[in-house]
């Protein structure tokens, strides 16, 4: 079996990232975001420490 492309696997799950960033912010806790957009609170967790690497900053403090 093909191992899929990183790049194309890691462009697909960055577009769930500004999703999760609002709900966040709007949830005001990652367990509750997390339930919002279907995913478990460690991987909401993750993608908010992708977004901060990614931005150079502390997205929630």
């Amino acid at each position: 079996m093909r191992k899929p492309d990183d790049a194309a696997a890691t462009r697909n799950l960055d577009l769930d990232l500004p999703r999760s960033f609002v709900t966040v912010a709007d949830a005001v806790s990652f367990a509750a975001a997390a339930a919002c957009v279907h995913r478990t609170q460690s991987a909401v967790s993750q993608q908010m420490q992708r977004r901060e690497a990614m931005t150079g900053r502390a997205l929630f403090g």
